[in-house]
């Protein structure tokens, strides 16, 4: 393979994940300029979570977004199931940007609220890692970095009845560690190629913007 031809596919795979290519000056610069969309989590728009299949959820410069008592964030709500038993809602959150180097991630903030709208618990940042993802897991939902944070949800009381997805400036302001396999690129005659040459660890900046993921698990 050519240096012509291997520069252009990769550019093609670049343009595959074109979607997550934000940067995050763009994302930060988004959440400064954004309205509040209501003056109260009462008002905000609750989708229904209910089914076990994916539901994906792209925070942007489209997204609604909130000052909660932390401070703005763009959000997404639940209306929870009607309750019949304990559940978990498992919740994905994948890398932005063009290259690892340049990557950055949503770390999410859970309120679980009660009839009234009343916080019955609040998730712990320790609730979520951030791990790889699967080849076959980012083709299918991102075509771009294989990155991801995971945590878990128990819905373990009928009181639990909406779900209130969203960060904290505090999060924002924290990076997370990740190993890269850094590779040097190998030129032979009719052959272009990259080795392994050892680890190193980045840190990754928390993001105004996700592209997240919820699937609930009976």
């Amino acid at each position: 393979m050519t240096l012509r031809i291997f520069t252009a596919v990769m550019v093609m795979v670049a343009a595959a994940g074109c979607s997550t290519m934000v940067t995050h000056q763009t994302a930060t610069t988004s959440l400064e300029s954004a309205q509040a969309c209501c003056d109260a989590m009462s008002q905000f728009n609750y989708l229904t979570l209910k089914g076990e299949a994916d539901i994906q959820i792209n925070l942007d410069a489209s997204s609604a977004a909130f000052n909660f008592p932390t401070g703005k964030s763009y959000f997404v709500g639940f209306l929870l199931r009607e309750w019949e038993s304990a559940y978990k809602i498992t919740i994905q959150s994948f890398a932005l940007g063009e290259v690892i180097d340049k990557a950055h991630i949503f770390y999410p903030q859970i309120d679980l609220l009660d009839e009234r709208f009343n916080l019955i618990f609040r998730s712990d940042p320790k609730m979520f890692t951030l791990i790889k993802a699967g080849f076959s897991e980012t083709a299918s939902k991102t075509r771009g970095l294989p990155v991801k944070l995971e945590g878990e949800i128990v819905i373990d009381r009928p009181s639990m009845k909406y779900m209130v997805v969203y960060t904290t400036p505090a999060l924002m302001r924290e990076r997370s560690p990740y190993a890269v396999q850094r590779l040097t690129p190998v030129i032979l005659p009719g052959l272009v190629g990259a080795i392994p040459t050892g680890t190193e660890t980045i840190s990754i900046p928390h993001s105004p913007f996700g592209l997240l993921f919820f699937e609930l698990q009976p």
